[in-house]
């Protein structure tokens, strides 16, 4: 929770913030418009999950 998202829902795409579930287990999403609740969708997470690493020395175009 706490993580921005996109949800492709059949009515179209929501972006915000997951923020809870509730009762039913739907998700609950703060939007630009407030809060709306989700209950069948295709979610992403949105940015990186992972720090970014360091590219490996010597990396570069083969010769």
């Amino acid at each position: 929770m706490g993580r921005p998202v996109l949800i492709h829902t059949h009515e179209g795409p929501l972006e915000g913030v997951a923020t809870d579930l509730d009762a039913q287990g739907s998700l609950i999403v703060t939007t630009a418009h407030g809060p709306r609740t989700v209950s069948a969708g295709d979610v992403q997470l949105v940015g990186s999950l992972a720090p970014e690493l360091p590219e490996p020395s010597g990396s570069g175009p083969a010769p």
